[in-house]
């Protein structure tokens, strides 16, 4: 199910919605494989809420794992193995075997889930997924892969602290010298996001500014974004020279012949860290304010993985121009899909 990090992303966005326990016993009727991205794990002793010592290896663990090697979600009151056994990669689920109080024992891991690792993980997620006839249910952690480490486990056991883990099909290992290396003498690298605002202009039509924001630890160098999915109430003047903003926009068709739209940036053009920077405005062309704008595409920077984004800005009819002016769409979210910017 979980075969990739948006894969567990997605796992967790569903686990914390309406539908969640289906998912959980589905495991268990389809006998659900572990991946390199979703862990089960049973409680140390399911009665009660306390995080107890093997709780605390098994935590420790996982967040080093996922965040050195890959976005993970780790599912504690499920019983899963054979793998090893019967000569497959991965375990799989062999029945459930929940905790008596989810909410409290996620709560408790809330509270002490960033002293596991160190350095501490940033925006990491606990959710008590529990049984509709009671307390008892499955707690499930989302660690996101981080550009802030590689992270050693902490405040476990001395058999597992210090210790730099890694995701493999054998489950967590120890990181051979030669990974860790590469790992502490990587180039720290740009986060970028693309954030979408309206801007009133008197009487004249509507402009749509778009920014990129580096939320990385590293400078964003040659900065481009493709649209894939464009709104078309919304008019962009193609230029193929440099423009004011130090960007290029032109249409850019793909390997398939898919007509696309690339804006990018001059060679000298840098985003630091914590930095954002105008790329371009587009002109609003509806005769009303009742039209959601789609963006969808891919960013991109040197030292950077391409990052796809997709996401809707919406604002209704009898809006007030100063709400929607305040009202920014950022791609891919940070801490939120649409936040309000005083600017």
């Amino acid at each position: 199910m979980a075969q990739d990090a948006s894969a567990a992303r997605e796992l967790y966005g569903r686990l914390t919605g309406p539908n969640a326990w289906d998912i959980v016993e589905a495991w268990v009727t389809d006998k659900e494989a572990e991946t390199n991205h979703l862990e089960f794990k049973k409680k140390d002793d399911p009665k009660t809420n306390a995080v107890d010592p093997e709780d605390i290896n098994a935590l420790a663990k996982a967040l080093s794992q996922f965040a050195n090697t890959g976005t993970g979600l780790l599912v504690f009151g499920v019983d899963a193995g054979g793998g090893k056994a019967k000569g497959q990669s991965f375990d799989r689920v062999r029945c459930l075997d929940l905790i008596d109080d989810a909410e409290g024992f996620g709560g408790l891991v809330e509270r002490r889930l960033k002293t596991f690792t160190d350095p501490a993980i940033g925006a990491l997620a606990v959710h008590a997924v529990k049984h509709p006839g009671g307390k008892k249910g499955v707690v499930i952690v989302l660690v996101p892969e981080s550009d802030g480490g590689p992270h050693c486990a902490h405040n476990a056991s001395k058999d597992v602290n210090g210790r730099y883990y890694m995701r493999t099909a054998a489950g967590a290992q120890s990181m051979p010298h030669s990974v860790l290396a590469a790992m502490f003498g990587r180039t720290a690298q740009p986060r970028l996001h693309l954030c979408v605002r309206l801007i009133p202009v008197g009487s004249q039509p509507m402009q749509v500014e778009f920014r990129l924001l580096n939320a990385g630890r590293g400078v964003a160098r040659r900065p481009a974004i493709q649209f894939h999915e464009f709104t078309s109430k919304v008019e962009l003047v193609m230029f193929n020279s440099v423009s004011k903003y130090g960007f290029i926009l032109r249409p850019h068709n793909s390997a398939e012949g898919v007509s696309r739209i690339l804006c990018e940036a001059s060679e000298e053009l840098l985003i630091y860290p914590d930095m954002d920077r105008v790329c371009l405005f587009g002109t609003y062309r509806g005769d009303t304010l009742d039209h959601d704008m789609r963006f969808r595409g891919v960013l991109h920077a040197l030292d950077m993985r391409p990052t796809p984004f997709d996401g809707i800005l919406t604002f209704g009819q009898h809006e007030h121009q100063h709400d929607i002016a305040a009202r920014r769409l950022i791609l891919p979210p940070v801490d939120g899909s649409i936040k309000k910017d005083s600017k």
